[in-house]
């Protein structure tokens, strides 16, 4: 296979932890949208948000363990590895390199969307990618933008967020089905966030 003909799914974020919620999007914009992989990208240092509880170290490898079964989904390392404030811009031109010809569909949630007029670059980002939309909440509206390509995820609106899953481990309440088995049992072992 030629990236001529490859179809794309990038997913984002500091998966400070990756949880199921993570997996179930990534897996519907897989079929849905009939991408071919999508590459888990844990990031360096957000430029949205604030810096991850988890070192970078430790996020890779939850992400790493959550989708080691999963021959459609793949992890890199090029926000990590950068150790500057990532951008999906400078990410995205990255990805390009390597896959010229490539459609690219870059997978998002609709609270992120709802900022992306603030995203660096966004002009000449929305030229390079098609945004794939999942809503956390099914009574919340999420935004048409007509100079922005983007669809909508046939998401189950899980209501699983990474902040909840922290504050659970440091009430030392079970996060058990919430993450991956094996995350769970890292998470424990590493005692990342009590």
């Amino acid at each position: 296979m030629t990236d001529k003909n490859i179809n794309l799914g990038i997913l984002g974020g500091s998966f400070d932890p990756v949880h199921i919620g993570h997996l179930i999007i990534a897996q519907t914009a897989l079929y849905q949208f009939n991408l071919d992989k999508v590459i888990f990208i844990p990031s360096g240092k957000p430029s949205h948000r604030h810096l991850p509880i988890a070192d970078s170290s430790d996020r890779f490898k939850m992400v790493e363990l959550a989708i080691e079964d999963n021959p459609d989904f793949e992890i890199s390392d090029m926000e990590i590895k950068n150790n500057a404030v990532s951008y999906t811009y400078d990410t995205i031109l990255e990805i390009k390199k390597n896959f010229p010809e490539a459609d690219i569909f870059f997978i998002l949630g609709s609270d992120a969307f709802d900022i992306i007029e603030k995203w660096k670059n966004i002009n000449l980002l929305s030229r390079e990618v098609v945004f794939l939309v999942a809503s956390r909440d099914k009574k919340k509206e999420i935004k048409h933008s007509p100079d922005i390509k983007n669809f909508f995820i046939d998401n189950f609106c899980i209501e699983i967020s990474s902040s909840s899953i922290r504050n659970l481990c440091k009430d030392k309440k079970s996060i058990k089905y919430l993450v991956p088995e094996k995350v769970r049992e890292y998470i424990e072992r590493k005692h990342l966030y009590e």
